[in-house]
């Protein structure tokens, strides 16, 4: 989104620039394994399974345990049409996740 936004607000003279044709590289917005050596990015489904066995693991003596109701992404066109104009992508969306904590069954 905020290469959508800089190109919008520089095109409108909000933001000055010494270069418009300046990009930002190597950039990584899905989250990093934390098992793994060096920068691997999880995916979307293992992020998911990363926050509820963490989770859990801290509920154990609990009587709530943590449930993921929404796991999707959300195209993002706008942004893809204007990044698309500069870079080749595969993917572009935002990550929509949703976690609810309910009682145990053994509890209920």
């Amino acid at each position: 989104m905020h290469f959508r936004n800089f190109k919008t607000d520089y095109n409108k003279g909000l933001v000055s620039f010494d270069d418009p044709m300046w990009k930002e590289i190597n950039e990584i917005y899905l989250p990093p394994d934390p098992d793994k050596i060096g920068f691997i990015a999880m995916s979307r489904i293992d992020y998911a399974n990363k926050i509820l066995q963490v989770a859990n693991a801290s509920l154990t003596d609990s009587m709530y345990k943590l449930e993921c109701v929404a796991n999707d992404v959300s195209p993002r066109p706008l942004t893809a049409n204007a990044l698309n104009e500069d870079f080749n992508l595969q993917i572009t969306g935002k990550m929509e996740l949703v976690f609810k904590k309910v009682r145990k069954g053994s509890f209920v």
